[in-house]
């Protein structure tokens, strides 16, 4: 890795800096509430294959983080049918296995917030309509259901065929671990007691626009500030 940091920088003046699961986790979170006029509890969920991550917040301030080192895979090997057409496990069978593995949760939050992936793809290729964000605006998280219909939703995962869902994508084999996603998700919403469901596309890259374009604008208030300064003096 120094030889290639070393090549990288002499060359393009640039570097590879490997990113920490709670950093991942910091920025991928930051990218969900840093533009949004929220000033309630929210959970911010970020899974993954081999891992999840949950970030609690409120008025812009992470107040509780939860790091779990199992994730969709995990869960599909322990049930494997969850990625054949038709599953032969039942959903709460599923959901007590996922519950035992989280524990207890220290908050109760109105929105939990779908982060880490594109959670939006399993909606849009599954055919469930989604419905305004109506909480507050956000370019990023147009749409939200309600805890009813998600539960819906994710009860209807295990009933529905696989491969129909499958057919309706360009990437058949993204969907061998999204009924376990779905079960976890609503496991945890239960957890909290969501009232509603807010699927996002948002990742560490949003979170770190976020803060590049944050410090660009401090940087030119700074900037102004001096200048004011200067001419005052």
């Amino acid at each position: 890795m120094n030889e290639i940091n070393q090549y990288l920088l002499e060359h393009y003046e640039l570097q590879i800096q490997v990113v920490s699961q709670s950093d991942e986790a910091f920025y991928t979170a930051y990218g969900c509430y840093a533009d949004i006029d929220y000033d309630k509890e929210i959970c911010i969920f970020i899974g993954g294959g081999g891992s999840i991550e949950l970030l609690f917040v409120k008025n812009k301030e992470v107040v509780e983080q939860k790091y779990y080192d199992f994730g969709v895979v995990d869960v599909t090997n322990q049930f494997p049918s969850l990625k054949e057409d038709y599953n032969t496990c039942s959903f709460d069978e599923v959901s007590d296995y996922v519950s035992s593995l989280i524990g207890d949760l220290p908050y109760t939050c109105d929105v939990l917030i779908l982060a880490g992936g594109d959670h939006l793809y399993w909606y849009n290729n599954a055919r469930y309509e989604l419905g305004e964000n109506m909480l507050y605006h956000s370019e990023k998280q147009k749409y939200m259901i309600s805890i009813t219909q998600s539960d819906n939703y994710d009860h209807d995962a295990l009933k529905t065929s696989l491969n129909r869902i499958r057919e309706n994508s360009d990437n058949p084999l993204w969907f061998d671990g999204s009924r376990a996603m779905k079960i976890i998700t609503n496991t945890i919403s239960h957890k909290i007691d969501a009232k509603y469901i807010v699927p996002t596309k948002i990742n560490m890259e949003d979170g770190l626009l976020e803060k590049i374009m944050e410090e660009r604008k401090r940087l030119v208030v700074n900037f102004e500030s001096i200048g004011k300064f200067s001419m005052v003096k």
